[in-house]
């Protein structure tokens, strides 16, 4: 188990704390020095993991070539490592960018830690890295070209919020099981998720307007989907052979959804004297959709079973931005943070101590108790 430095921060105050009251005998002097000691035993085993987690894989591994910003990583060239710890620097620049197929077909690999500066990871850049199961995105990252993560044991993502672009393919083969996109992006491309048989919930943000031709293709776990208002069309195929799914709200704003987008798939050859061909058959998938909206029309025309919506975008996954908070003491403020916290994509920054507005784009207001009759308010995107 890992601690965090916010968390040793947090000890270390924790100990002033506790000194406090051990004059008024509250709690012994033995048990300030067991937590003294508990205290350095995780400090030093805090530091020995940095240690481990900032050693950084070797300039020799790499081939690279200098850009207007820094340097390029073009190809990995070291031995079969199961941990690859991209360095921040190479020849006194820094790394801005993985070039296409940098890793591709390392099969050795398990994780990676890309850092901090990099902005861009090139298409193909770890596909078929068979064995590679975790990887560590930098803040800075913008973008994840197509196919970078294709046919790879990914089980979890957690994109920045600063990517804007994710490509065709991006995660498909996979065995990521939950993924929240990034608010940044407008496209969910060609089969980014196809295949991904583990997957089971997705949270696509407000600002999505078109989910591609197989995008969630073939995910056989996938049980949960929440389409943003906002979203106007769905490919061709893309909700095939997801057999989990067996309900999905559509907003008024879908204006066009493509053959077989909730179909079932299967193949049918019934001589060996032709090629196989596909055919089609209706989901059990239930349409929730609003009264003479073109969803309603396509389910009614394609045999889908309809179910009546009346709310856009479930409360719960809206998201939350604090516009003002009037917490005068630490408990309110530890309060609102864990309110905050237990909620999907909510949004807000500190400033001087006080939770102020990132942005109003919503007009639900709700009030959230902070301590004993105060409350704050807050908008519900």
């Amino acid at each position: 188990m890992k601690i965090s430095q916010y968390e040793l921060e947090n000890l270390e105050k924790s100990k002033d704390i506790i000194r406090k009251y051990v004059d008024s005998k509250d709690i012994l002097e033995s048990d300030l020095i067991n937590f003294e000691k508990m205290l350095i035993k995780l400090t030093d085993k805090t530091n020995e993991t940095c240690n481990e987690e900032t050693e950084e894989t070797p300039a020799e591994s790499f081939l690279f070539e200098s850009c207007q910003d820094g340097v390029i990583v073009e190809k990995y060239i070291g031995f079969d490592e199961k941990k690859i710890v991209i360095p921040k620097e190479l020849s006194g620049k820094k790394v801005v960018a993985l070039e296409a197929g940098a890793f591709k077909n390392v099969d050795s690999i398990s994780e990676v830690e890309i850092p901090n500066g990099v902005i861009s990871i090139g298409s193909e850049c770890f596909k078929n890295c068979i064995n590679l199961t975790s990887v560590t995105f930098p803040e800075s990252l913008r973008i994840i070209g197509s196919e970078a993560f294709f046919n790879t044991s990914l089980v979890a993502a957690n994109i920045p919020s600063s990517v804007f672009y994710v490509g065709e393919a991006c995660f498909a083969k996979t065995s990521i099981e939950k993924i929240n996109l990034p608010s940044e992006i407008r496209q969910i491309y060609a089969k980014t998720f196809w295949c991904c048989d583990k997957l089971k919930k997705v949270f696509i943000p407000e600002g999505v307007v078109e989910i591609s031709e197989l995008a969630f293709s073939d995910c056989d776990d996938l049980e949960t989907v929440i389409i943003p208002n906002g979203l106007s069309r769905i490919g061709k195929d893309a909700f095939c052979n997801c057999d989990s799914l067996r309900e999905i709200n559509l907003p008024n704003t879908v204006t066009e959804i493509e053959k077989n987008a909730f179909s079932k798939r299967y193949i049918v050859q019934p001589d060996r004297r032709y090629n196989p061909w596909t055919e089609y058959s209706p989901s059990e998938i239930i349409i929730g959709c609003f009264p003479a909206s073109y969803a309603q029309t396509y389910a009614r025309i394609n045999d889908l079973k309809l179910k009546r919506c009346t709310v856009d975008y479930p409360e719960k996954y809206r998201k939350i931005f604090v516009y003002s908070a009037y917490c005068t003491t630490e408990e309110e403020k530890e309060i609102l943070k864990n309110y905050l916290r237990g909620r999907e994509g909510c949004e807000w920054i500190n400033l001087n101590d006080l939770f102020m507005i990132k942005s109003i784009r919503g007009e639900l207001k709700k009030k959230i108790e902070v301590h004993k009759g105060k409350y704050i308010e807050v908008y519900l995107k």
